[in-house]
């Protein structure tokens, strides 16, 4: 199973975010990666998040994982636990890089918590993931 995540980085090209999203068994929005979800005309089926900064109403078919303001981790590290306890093949995610630089050093450290659960952060010029070499 593929999982897709969408986070409130930037996404450089829609058309291929939606032509490769379009690949995902399911789509988790991360606050307002929701309204990159919803720009690109794809529609969610989970949404975690504090609704800190997404924009848009979140539809009443998208299942919502409403979190706490003052929490310890991130939506997004909150909906990467969600994914990785479904026990997918793949996890891609958008919209990591980009836009606050705290943040994306944040989501890049993600990678080496879920060192061993194959998650890639992706964009159309960047795919990102760790190796694990065992000797």
């Amino acid at each position: 199973m593929r999982i897709d995540l969408v986070a409130n980085g930037l996404i450089k090209d829609l058309t291929y975010f939606k032509k490769e999203i379009k690949r995902s068994d399911l789509i988790i929005a991360a606050d307002a990666g929701y309204d990159y979800i919803l720009n690109a005309g794809i529609i969610a089926d989970i949404f975690v998040g504090d609704m800190d900064s997404v924009c848009s109403n979140i539809d009443h078919d998208v299942h919502q994982i409403v979190l706490k303001k003052d929490k310890d981790k991130s939506d997004l590290e909150i909906a990467l636990d969600l994914a990785v306890s479904l026990k997918p093949s793949d996890v891609y995610i958008w919209g990591a890089l980009g836009k606050r630089l705290d943040h994306q050093f944040f989501n890049i450290d993600l990678l080496l918590k879920y060192k061993k659960n194959n998650i890639k952060i992706k964009d159309h010029d960047v795919e990102l993931y760790i190796v694990l070499l065992i000797l």
